[in-house]
């Protein structure tokens, strides 16, 4: 590094160190003289020269340099403190790499340009060696040898490069045959390359085309030495030529492979990004990512995946892409969410792979993203159907076995009390047939009851059952309620309400909209729950009330209560609760309650707490009729 200012050349040395991809030697001087010094002892790899130095010009530097260097560019990188077109042109001119304007400079910056230059500097060595063996391999094979004269300008070819320019010897004329050979756009370019050798000290190089007399056009790569005589003036000029026609279609191969490449890029229908290793946001995003996130491409290279990650997938990605670039895997592939740049998410499949140079380094990470969103959505749905497909083969598999319970006590009993009045109908008082045949009749009640249950819900489900509403007076409507149950069991029921303006006396009367039905169905499975799972001397609370356009019931026992881990399954079919014990019952009241309510657009809400009972809370929308 050859600068005057000894803070620049720290600052630059502090950004060249933090490079944690390349390991660096630097020499540092403060002058021309010194720099040059140091050039010749130790020949670095790269030099960064200033073209303000206190000792004179930078650009010297490169004259100096030029005929110590067997390539065309040398290894330099040249320094200005501002911009200046002149001396960039000039610096080019006489072989410098690149040039960075200090003012410009960053450590990213200085860190690519250098790393740049160092790989083009070692492939453009590689590449003259690979050059010279190439030519020593066709020394031995078809290379056309000339010799021109230059004081008489008598141009000789051997047969092997009149091959190469397709003609025969005998119709070659000296310079009028080349001339006429040579592509026309081609012409001007060698000739300027032969008056410079012929001027300097540089040795002819320079690819042409020429035309054959069929018309075809073949590439040809030429090398020629200058002879000078003592005075240094130019006598003679020998080189050779040969056919690179291969290879300048294999270069054409390759860009229009990387075209093809860029265009597949851009138009494959799935998104692609890469990242380049230890930068955070995106390197490169293609055309189909942009539109898959809403972005636009400048927007999107500001970001990074995680960016664009649902949180809560991060944490199913982070071990995984570790592993990637601890070089532990080559790839991974994984479903996540995206979130787009309105905030909407989709499902894509991130597949992800890693390229690494020839020493294991991580270079970049290449993931392509295929939106899924439509698949995940049908899997989303069988996974649903499957789910509903087993809750129906356990609800069919509680059915059968309920079934098989609460019929099989029934039919046995109204088998043995009919067999019994079968075999001893003669020896049986009237009170003892009596007693049988009410406990068939009270059977056949409960069998009854549980298939009217099913067929209610059933009908409910098919929508055979309708909402249909009339004015009824409610506090009939209870009385009559209350009265029914009342009869058919050993409990008290204790009915009371309260009105808008009014206090309860027999003669009062509220006439409100709803559907008696199902209203009924409701009222009376909660009251025949409450009067099943309360002990036969308590009585039932049955409160009637309103509220502004609602109907309000409320109904209270101090049963056996209902333990909190039943409450979530309350209302699924045939559930009952863990503490019912011996209690008969299916399952199906609370299923067809909220199925009434449902079709009411009522609500129900329940307090409840084990030993000490239940409270239920239904309420009905009402129009209340004049």
């Amino acid at each position: 590094m050859i600068d005057h200012s000894k803070q620049d050349r720290c600052t630059y040395a502090d950004y060249l160190q933090a490079d944690e991809t390349t390991q660096y030697h630097l020499l540092m001087a403060d002058s021309l003289e010194a720099g040059q010094a140091i050039w010749r002892l130790q020949q670095p790899d790269v030099v960064l020269v200033n073209v303000d130095l206190p000792d004179g010009n930078g650009l010297f530097f490169l004259e100096m340099m030029a005929p110590e260097s067997f390539i065309q560019k040398l290894p330099v990188i040249v320094l200005m403190e501002q911009r200046n077109e002149q001396t960039i042109i000039q610096a080019m001119k006489l072989g410098a790499m690149d040039y960075l304007i200090k003012e410009e400079i960053t450590a990213f910056f200085l860190c690519h340009s250098v790393n740049r230059l160092v790989y083009r500097y070692e492939l453009e060595r590689e590449n003259r060696k690979l050059t010279d063996r190439l030519e020593l391999a066709l020394k031995s094979s078809h290379i056309g040898i000339w010799d021109w004269n230059i004081d008489t300008n008598e141009l000789i070819w051997d047969k092997s490069n009149c091959e190469l320019y397709g003609i025969f010897p005998a119709d070659f004329q000296g310079y009028k045959t080349w001339e006429k050979r040579v592509h026309p756009e081609d012409l001007p370019l060698i000739n300027q390359a032969v008056q410079k050798s012929l001027t300097g000290d540089q040795e002819l190089v320079v690819e042409f085309r020429v035309i054959w007399p069929n018309k075809t056009v073949r590439y040809l790569k030429g090398y020629a030495l200058v002879q000078r005589n003592a005075e240094g003036d130019p006598q003679r000029m020998i080189g050779t030529n040969f056919d690179i026609t291969d290879i300048k279609q294999a270069e054409e191969d390759l860009r229009r492979s990387e075209k093809i490449f860029r265009q597949l890029f851009e138009e494959i229908p799935i998104g692609i990004a890469m990242v380049e290793a230890n930068i955070e946001r995106f390197y490169q995003v293609n055309r189909t990512l942009c539109e898959m996130l809403g972005y636009s491409h400048q927007e999107l290279l500001q970001l990074n995946f995680n960016e664009i990650t649902h949180p809560e997938d991060l944490a199913l990605e982070a071990p995984l892409a570790a592993q990637a670039i601890a070089g532990e895997i080559t790839s991974y592939q994984i479903e996540k969410r995206y979130r787009k740049k309105n905030g909407e998410y989709f499902w894509g499949q991130l597949k992800t792979t890693t390229i690494r140079g020839t020493k294991g380094e991580l270079l970049y990470g290449i993931g392509m993203v295929e939106d899924i969103t439509n698949r995940k959505q049908v899997e989303i749905k069988m996974q649903v159907s499957l789910e509903q497909e087993k809750k129906l083969n356990n609800l069919r598999s509680h059915f059968i076995t309920m079934a098989s319970h609460e019929f099989r006590t029934p039919l046995t009993i109204i088998y043995s009390a009919t067999a019994l009045v079968k075999k001893y109908s003669d020896r049986l008082t009237a009170e003892k047939k009596e007693e049988h045949l009410t406990n068939i009749i009270k059977t056949v009640q409960y069998m009854t009851k549980i298939l009217d249950d099913m067929l209610m819900i059933n009908s409910v489900d098919n929508e055979k059952i309708q909402f249909t509403p009339e004015p009824t007076d409610v506090i009939g409507f209870c009385e009559n309620l209350k009265q029914s149950l009342e009869t058919k069991g050993h409990h008290h029921i204790h009915f009371s309400w309260q009105l808008e303006q009014s206090t309860q006396h027999p003669s009062t009367r509220l006439i409100a909209s709803f559907d008696p039905y199902l209203l009924r169905q409701t009222l009376e499975n909660i009251l025949s729950n409450a009067i099943k799972y309360s002990p036969q001397q308590n009585s039932v609370e049955f409160y009637f009330t309103q509220e502004p356009n609602y109907l309000i019931f409320q109904i209270s026992d101090r049963g056996i209560g209902i333990p909190e881990e039943d409450w979530e399954d309350l209302f699924q079919p045939f559930h009952r609760g863990s503490n019912v014990g011996n209690i008969t019952g299916v399952g199906l009241g609370l299923v067809i309650i909220q199925r009434c309510l449902s079709l009411h657009g009522g609500q129900l809400n329940f307090k409840s707490q084990i030993g000490e009972g239940t409270t239920v809370t239904v309420r009905i929308p009402q129009e209340r009729i004049p």
